[in-house]
């Protein structure tokens, strides 16, 4: 159920920046479209920095929401 959340997540994020960017959320992928010359260097650095700059904000924002007590060990994680 985690996984399907987690994709319908990810639909959504790249559903809602699909006009603005193309929908791709990850630098990876931007570094890929730059290189085979589907967007300009200069569009690519723009969208890396909005990428890892969301990504930083989310960072702090997970922070200040659970107080910084986030236990992954005591979760899914150990029972895999």
């Amino acid at each position: 159920m985690t996984a399907l959340a987690h994709a319908f997540g990810l639909f959504l994020a790249i559903y809602t920046a699909a006009n603005v960017s193309g929908g791709h959320l990850n630098p990876a992928v931007t570094l890929g479209l730059v290189v085979g010359g589907h967007v300009r260097v200069a569009t690519g650095v723009f969208y890396c920095v909005a990428q890892l700059l969301g990504a930083t904000a989310a960072c702090l924002l997970l922070t200040l929401v659970t107080a910084g007590e986030v236990n992954l060990l005591g979760t899914a994680a150990r029972r895999l």
